[in-house]
């Protein structure tokens, strides 16, 4: 308790009530006819019964924005448990960090700043035991480290985030440092076994990721499949993982149709219905954007090599050879709408698992990432 003195409608008047603190070196006094009930909003504090009063300042402290750039700096786009809000993003040419926004979401996570910080100790712990041995398994990968300092503070804030997931996932009893190193589940494992043997080829499968749920961003707060066990990753390097305002640019270029609704449908009762109609609109893709360069390039030598062809002409030819699908993209609204990065990566193609193994892993009761609203064309998981 304390005395201060408050201005009043005649003067001042004195009046006792409980000095707080609002930061290190700053008490401040609430009085008694006076004091806030208040709990953290967006903004600061709504007033309901039960906040410590300092989380509403510790928001904008330099610690949690360095944490923030650091996580950036290591992993790239951070977002919210919807993945509908990053925490880094570009203006005026410079990343801006909504640093407010992690704070909030973080310490609703972990229900408090103090709970944070004590999880974030005891996930550091972990990750330096053995050797640093659980390191190894976590992201950011080896050449990651090498080019990026300080990626081990920052491994310790993924980690702990990672590590929170999986105990509001699977229940705190769970020894978490044991799962990650075993990282295929004794199920998943007997499965790939069957599908290797039935399908009798070799195929590349991989994916164990102890991770959060990822597009274009880690969905900090949740936990990936690839993080328990039970997913797998087949052929990731000729099969997409495609958002769905990309995948419905591509049925809009491609004149076809494959709903979500339908995608999933058809996976429980025809699967091969649903790999023929993938594998339908990946050849029509190609076609059509192979055919969309060829023509662009086509009319731009035409109009060079005219009698009467301009400087301009000739100049708009030199650039389109140079890069004939930027050409196709500024003409074409549904290209663009896919997007450079994407037509870049998959133009010969976004799909080329075999259906015999696309058979196998159905009948060992996998589930496909391509009935996912994103549909993930490499993704299995039981």
């Amino acid at each position: 308790m304390g005395t201060g003195r408050i201005p009043g409608p005649l003067g001042m008047r004195v009046i006792t009530g409980c000095i707080l603190r609002r930061g290190p070196m700053d008490p401040y006094v609430y009085f008694d006819d006076e004091f806030p009930q208040m709990t953290p909003g967006p903004t600061g504090t709504n007033k309901d019964p039960g906040a410590k009063l300092t989380e509403s300042t510790e928001k904008n402290s330099k610690e949690n924005e360095d944490e923030l750039k650091l996580l950036v700096k290591v992993y790239g786009v951070v977002k919210n448990r919807k993945g509908d809000n990053a925490y880094v993003y570009w203006k005026n040419k410079k990343r801006q960090y909504r640093v407010d926004d992690y704070v909030r979401d973080r310490n609703a996570f972990f229900g408090t700043a103090d709970a944070y910080r004590s999880y974030r100790k005891k996930a550091h712990d972990e990750l330096e035991a053995d050797k640093k041995k659980l390191r190894r398994y976590i992201e950011p990968p080896p050449a990651r480290r090498k080019s990026v300092a300080g990626w081990e503070g920052a491994q310790d804030v993924f980690y702990a985030w990672v590590r929170k997931a999986y105990e509001k996932k699977l229940g705190e009893k769970v020894d978490i440092p044991k799962l990650i190193s075993s990282q295929m589940s004794e199920k998943l494992k007997a499965a790939l076994k069957q599908v290797r043997l039935d399908y009798g080829k070799s195929f590349q499968a991989g994916g164990f990721n102890p991770r959060p749920m990822k597009m274009d961003g880690y969905r900090l707060g949740t936990i990936s499949e690839h993080a328990i066990g039970t997913a797998i990753d087949i052929e990731s390097a000729k099969n997409a993982h495609i958002q769905t305002a990309t995948w419905n640019h591509i049925l809009t270029f491609t004149g076809k149709s494959l709903s979500h609704t339908m995608r999933q449908s058809n996976w429980k009762s025809n699967p091969k219905e649903l790999y023929d109609a993938i594998n339908a609109i990946n050849a029509e893709f190609v076609k059509k954007l192979k055919k969309a360069m060829d023509d662009t390039l086509a009319e731009a030598k035409k109009n060079a090599e005219a009698e009467n062809s301009t400087a301009k002409q000739k100049a708009e030819y030199e650039t389109v050879k140079k890069d004939p699908l930027k050409a196709c993209m500024e003409k074409d609204a549904t290209l663009k709408g896919i997007g450079a990065i994407f037509l870049k990566r998959w133009r010969n193609g976004f799909f080329a698992l075999p259906w015999e193994l696309v058979k196998e892993l159905h009948e060992e009761k996998f589930l496909w990432g391509a009935t996912f609203s994103h549909p993930d064309l490499h993704h299995f998981e039981l």
